[in-house]
C-alpha cells in the first residue's frame, strides 16, 4: 500500500458557485496516473472518508487501484494497486458491508478466467481477497455495482452466460454459492447486456439492459431474488423515449427514475419515470447536447423532492455536466458545466452527504488531464425557494375516433400560480400521428390548447410538452387512445329537465365550537337519448362525471361504477332519468356523460 500525500491542496481547489441553483461546486482532487487514472464507478461515504476505484493508472501494470480520501480532500492514499491474477479494471461502484469493501474488476483474474472477479478489501488496504472468478458459464465483464441483503450479495455482468447477454448472479459475502439467477436473453423482448447496478427492494431486484428488448434499445427488468418471476417491464424505443440506459435506477416510493444514454428526440439521452410494476412510462426531460448535456450516465441521486445526475458528455464545453430535476418532472437545470480545467466525462452517479454530493470525473483536471473527484454544496434554503414549474396536460376525449379532432390542454404553473403568455411546444413522440408538432401560448389563466386531427389510424398517441418559464425548462406528457370506430356514435341527447333541489346543512366542529355552511343539492335530469343507427332500443353503459368544469377533465370527480341508459330509435327516443347527490357549490359546473373509455357523449351545464 502506498501514501500520497496532497500538497498545497487549499490553494489549488478550483471553486464555482452557481448562485441560480444554490450549489458551490469544489475539485477537491486530480489524479495522476501512479495514484490511479480514470475513475468510474461512484463513490462510497462512511465517516467523513470517501472510497473509490479508477479503471487505470498505478504503478502495477495500469490495472487500476482502489482509493480512499477525506471529503475535504486531505489523506488520499491508494488502498491496493490490481495485477492481472487479482482482477483489472475496476468500474463499479464499492459495496461496504460489515468493515469491507466489495466490488469487482471488469478484466483480468486467476488463471485462464480472466473475464473478472468479484473481491473483497479492508477499508485500510490490509485485507485482500479475490472471492470468485468470472467465467463464460456465470458471465463475464461484471458491471456496475453489488447491492446485498443478510449476507448475500447481488449484481449484474454484462455479456457471457449461458445465452450470451448476460447475467444477473447472486453470491455469499464469503465468495461461496455463486449462482446465475437469470441469464440474458432467454426471450426476444428481454433485453441484453445489463450495465448498471441493480435496485433491490422487498427481495425484487430491478435493473435495466443497454441492448436488445422488442426494439434492441434496452429494457427495464425486474427479478426476484431467488431468480423467479423475470419480468420485462418496458423496452426502450430509440428516438421517441430513449435508448441504451447504461446506469442503474433510483426509486421514490413506487416510482422508479432513470437516464438513458441516447435517443430521444435529440438522441442525447432522457431522463425517464415508470412505475413499479411497469405502468405510467413518462419521458420527464429530453437532453439537448450543448444545451443541457447528453449521454447521462449512472444512477439518479434524489435529496427532498430533487434529483440530481451527470451527463458525460455535452454542455458548454462538451465535456459534460451537473443537473437536477424535481421528481415531479419540473424544474430543470444545468449545475455546472465541465470544462475540463474542472473535470471532463463524468461516467459514475453522486454519493449524497446531506446537502453535499460527491462524484468524479474520469478525465480532466488541473494539469494531468486524468480525472477528478469533486464535490457539488447544494444550499438547501436556495433550492426550497427556486422556482418549480408544472405542466399539467388534458386531454379530451381521453379516446377518440380516428379522423375526429383532438385537444390538448395545457396547465401552466409556477409555484402554484397560472403563467400567461408562455410559448409551449406540443410533439407526438410515439403513436399513429407521431411526427405531428404544434404550439400554443398560455392565456391568463395559464391555459393553451393544442389541437390536431388524428388521420393517423388506431393506436396511442405519446404527447410531450415542453417550454421554459424564465430560464426554467418545463416538460408535460400525456397520451391519447386512437379507435376505428365509436359504439355509440350515432346517439343524440336532448335535455327535457333539469330540476335542482338545494338546502344548507350547517356542520360545527365539536372540538372548536366552529360552524360550516355545506350545500347539499338533489339534481335531477330527464333527457331523451335516440340512436339512429339502431332499429329498436338498446341499453348502453355510460359513466356520468359530476361538478367538471367547461373542459372535461377525467381526473375530477370519477365515477365509481358505469350507469345503464336506454337508447331509443329515432322514431321512439328513450326516456332516461339522471338522480344526482351533489354537495358543496354546483352552480356553474358540469355533468358529463362519457362512454366507458372516455369518449365524451353530452354534456349539461348546471344553472
Amino acid at each position: 500500500m502506498k501514501t500520497w500525500r496532497v500538497v498545497g491542496l487549499l490553494t489549488a481547489l478550483l471553486i464555482l458557485e452557481n448562485t441560480a441553483g444554490g450549489q458551490t461546486f469544489t475539485n477537491i482532487f486530480s489524479f495522476g496516473g501512479t495514484n490511479g487514472a480514470a475513475p468510474g464507478g461512484p463513490l462510497v461515504l462512511s465517516n467523513g472518508v470517501l472510497y473509490g476505484t479508477t479503471a487505470l493508472g498505478g504503478t502495477n501494470g495500469n490495472g487500476g487501484v482502489v482509493f480512499s480520501i477525506q471529503t475535504n480532500g486531505s489523506n488520499f492514499a491508494v488502498l491496493h494497486e490490481f495485477a492481472l491474477a487479482q482482477g483489472q479494471t475496476p468500474n463499479g461502484t464499492l459495496l461496504l458491508l460489515d468493515g469491507l469493501l466489495y466490488g469487482t474488476t471488469s478484466t483480468g483474474g486467476t488463471g485462464a478466467d480472466t473475464n473478472g472477479a468479484l473481491f473483497a478489501l479492508g477499508t485500510t488496504g490490509t485485507v485482500f481477497e479475490v472471492l470468485t472468478n468470472f467465467d463464460q458459464s456465470t458471465g463475464i465483464a461484471p458491471a456496475g455495482g453489488l447491492v446485498s441483503s443478510g449476507t448475500n450479495l447481488y449484481g449484474v455482468t454484462s455479456g457471457g452466460g449461458t445465452n450470451g447477454g448476460g447475467t444477473v448472479y447472486s453470491i455469499s459475502s464469503t465468495g461461496t454459492d455463486l449462482t446465475v439467477l437469470h441469464a440474458f436473453p432467454s426471450s426476444t423482448n428481454e433485453g441484453a447486456n445489463p450495465e448498471g447496478t441493480l435496485l433491490l427492494i422487498s427481495n425484487v431486484l430491478y435493473g435495466t439492459t443497454s441492448a436488445g428488448g422488442t426494439n434492441g434499445d434496452g429494457t427495464i427488468y425486474s427479478v426476484d431474488v431467488s431468480g423467479t418471476n423475470f419480468v420485462t417491464l418496458y423496452s426502450f424505443t430509440g428516438t421517441n423515449n430513449g435508448a441504451a440506459p447504461l446506469g442503474g435506477l433510483t426509486d421514490n416510493g413506487s416510482t422508479l427514475f432513470g437516464v438513458t444514454s441516447s435517443g430521444g428526440s435529440n438522441d442525447d439521452g432522457v431522463i425517464f419515470s415508470i412505475s413499479t410494476n411497469g405502468s405510467n412510462f413518462t419521458v420527464w426531460h429530453d437532453f439537448g447536447g450543448t444545451n443541457g448535456g447528453g449521454a447521462p450516465v449512472g444512477e439518479l441521486v434524489e435529496l427532498n423532492g430533487t434529483l440530481y445526475g451527470l451527463t458525460s458528455a455535452g454542455g458548454v464545453s462538451n465535456k459534460g455536466t451537473v443537473f437536477s430535476i424535481s421528481t415531479n418532472g419540473a424544474n430543470f437545470q444545468v449545475l455546472t458545466n465541465f470544462t475540463g480545467a474542472n473535470g471532463n466525462a463524468p461516467l459514475g452517479s453522486f454519493v449524497a452527504g446531506s446537502n453535499v454530493l460527491y462524484g468524479t470525473t474520469s478525465a480532466g483536471g488541473s494539469t494531468t488531464n486524468l480525472g477528478t473527484i469533486f464535490s457539488s454544496t447544494i444550499n438547501t434554503q436556495a433550492v426550497s425557494t427556486q422556482t418549480v414549474v408544472v405542466c399539467a396536460l388534458t386531454p379530451t376525449p381521453l379516446t377518440n375516433t380516428v379522423g375526429d379532432s383532438e385537444d390538448i390542454v395545457a396547465a401552466i404553473t409556477s409555484n402554484g400560480t397560472p403563467v400567461s403568455g408562455v410559448v409551449v411546444s406540443f410533439h407526438i413522440t410515439t403513436g399513429p400521428n407521431a411526427g405531428t408538432n404544434g404550439t400554443a401560448t398560455t392565456g391568463v389563466s395559464g391555459l393553451g390548447t393544442f389541437t390536431y386531427t388524428g388521420a393517423g389510424g388506431t393506436g396511442t398517441d405519446t404527447i410531450l410538452a415542453t417550454g421554459t418559464v424564465g430560464s426554467t425548462i418545463f416538460t408535460g406528457t400525456t397520451t391519447v387512445v386512437w379507435a376505428s370506430t365509436s359504439t355509440v356514435s350515432a346517439l343524440t341527447f336532448h335535455v327535457t329537465e333539469l330540476i335542482e333541489d338545494c338546502t344548507d346543512d350547517i356542520q360545527v366542529d365539536e372540538l372548536t365550537a366552529t360552524t360550516n355552511t355545506v350545500d347539499k343539492c338533489n339534481v335531477k335530469i330527464g333527457m331523451e337519448v335516440t340512436d339512429s343507427s339502431v332499429s329498436k332500443s338498446i341499453s348502453i353503459p355510460v359513466l356520468v362525471w359530476t361538478k367538471q368544469g367547461s373542459t372535461f377533465n377525467p381526473s375530477l370527480n370519477p365515477p365509481l361504477k358505469p350507469t345503464k341508459i336506454k337508447a331509443g330509435t329515432t322514431a321512439k327516443p328513450g326516456k332516461v332519468t339522471l338522480n344526482l347527490k351533489l354537495t358543496g357549490d354546483i352552480s356553474g359546473t358540469y355533468v358529463y356523460i362519457t362512454e366507458t373509455n372516455d369518449t365524451v357523449l353530452a354534456s349539461i351545464q348546471l344553472p
